[in-house]
């Protein structure tokens, strides 16, 4: 069987990415670690380096006035890019959001609005924790005005976004549990990756689909709410990352990360089956955008940076395919590669795995030995392979990611 005419995953993900702003809290740290603005103070309790809450977290009262935010739903890498009297916006939008205030008096920063669309952006990016805010409108200014008002409307109360976030933290703390003592920052990201893909569909009516509560509680999810929650696993696990936005034919938003030194793209839609493969196959994940360069993307998208100035990304040393030893420069290579790669997911009870090849004459010299007729003996080789893993079944494989000359075999026991 081959799966073709589709030369990139249907994505159903990235349509409703909005203006809407999602924000978070804007912390201050203090030497015995509490956060706090001047409507919101809560403690984080680190041990063993690790987040640890009090053991009543989940049973404490949740307060109905304010929206408290977990400190890991909050990325500030470009806020810390913002000058100061962008600051100084930000920080007054962001504690009347967590506030639930309806208007919010902003100072007359800049007279062509553009500063304050970055701003709003940015606010929606970089936390994840505030997914209530419904609609916001700018009144008028003149160029004379020192301040101008925002209207916010809201989606849902503070006590429900509460109990929403905690909600949110206890689906967490479950993918979290699965972390065992020998595993290193790639094999945690690897595990977030799979969860999510494992766990959540692609859902582009889940009426919290663009949310962190979207993806990890409701498990319905599009691009955004796929990028909050593996953004939020990483933060709760110690490991740097960002969420880009950009377009992909489409406005899209997926995740950055920093291993050993080097920052990655990650994007776990694209990552996601699309429904055929899915029904026929649902514990299978791709790993075609899993810790990709720059490079890499190339063709693919392209990156917004007018809210910030991403980082480059330019190592391909822990991307997938060359950490897993899922990469081939030759046909003998190639052969030795699916036979591992074959055997590996027979033991894993898995139903699929991939292989990259290194050009596009080995990628087309793998294909028409797949392809070949029954009746042909061309495939022999590839045949034995698999048949030296232990599997006796029928080839199957799809080509959707002919452009990455990454070939995904399918495994029918």
């Amino acid at each position: 069987m081959k799966i073709s005419d589709r030369t990139v995953i249907n994505k159903i993900c990235c349509a409703a990415l909005s203006m809407l702003i999602l924000s978070g809290c804007a912390e201050k740290n203090d030497d015995n670690g509490t956060y706090e603005t001047e409507a919101v103070t809560y403690k984080v309790i680190y041990e063993n380096n690790g987040y640890v809450r009090p053991d009543d977290y989940y049973n404490s009262e949740i307060g109905t006035e304010y929206i408290t935010v977990p400190p890991e739903m909050r990325i500030s890498y470009g806020y810390e890019q913002l000058e100061k009297n962008e600051r100084q916006v930000y920080d007054i939008i962001l504690e009347a959001v967590i506030n639930c205030e309806e208007t919010v008096e902003i100072p007359n920063i800049d007279r062509s609005g553009k500063v304050y669309n970055k701003l709003l952006e940015l606010l929606r990016c970089e936390n994840s924790a505030l997914f209530h805010i419904k609609r916001r409108e700018t009144g008028q200014t003149g160029l004379a005005a020192q301040s101008f008002t925002l209207e916010i409307t809201y989606s849902y109360t503070p006590e429900q976004v509460n109990r929403m976030i905690r909600e949110t933290e206890k689906q967490a703390d479950n993918i979290l549990g699965l972390i065992t003592d020998d595993m290193d920052d790639y094999d945690k990201l690897k595990l977030f990756h799979d969860s999510l893909i494992i766990n959540c569909s692609s859902d582009i009516d889940g009426e919290y689909a663009d949310t962190v509560y979207g993806a990890l509680v409701d498990k319905k999810a599009l691009c955004e709410g796929y990028a909050r929650a593996f953004s939020y696993l990483c933060s709760r696990s110690g490991i740097e990352n960002i969420i880009v936005t950009g377009t992909a034919g489409e406005a899209h938003m997926w995740n950055m990360v920093k291993l050993d030194g080097n920052w990655y793209h990650v994007d776990v839609t694209w990552d996601h089956p699309d429904r055929l493969l899915s029904e026929h196959y649902p514990d299978m994940v791709l790993y075609n955008y899993f810790l990709v360069s720059d490079a890499d993307l190339t063709g693919s998208r392209t990156i917004d940076d007018r809210m910030f100035t991403p980082p480059r990304a330019t190592s391909s040393i822990m991307n997938y395919f060359y950490h897993e030893g899922m990469y081939a420069d030759s046909y003998e290579a190639a052969l030795n590669v699916i036979e591992t790669g074959c055997a590996e997911a027979i033991s894993e009870n898995r139903h699929s795995f991939m292989v990259k090849l290194a050009s596009d004459q080995l990628y087309s010299d793998v294909i028409g030995r797949l392809s070949a007729r029954a009746d042909s003996s061309a495939d022999t080789d590839i045949s034995a392979a698999m048949q030296r893993a232990g599997f006796n079944g029928r080839i199957s494989y799809t080509d959707m990611y002919s452009s990455g000359r990454v070939i995904v075999f399918l495994l029918d026991y």
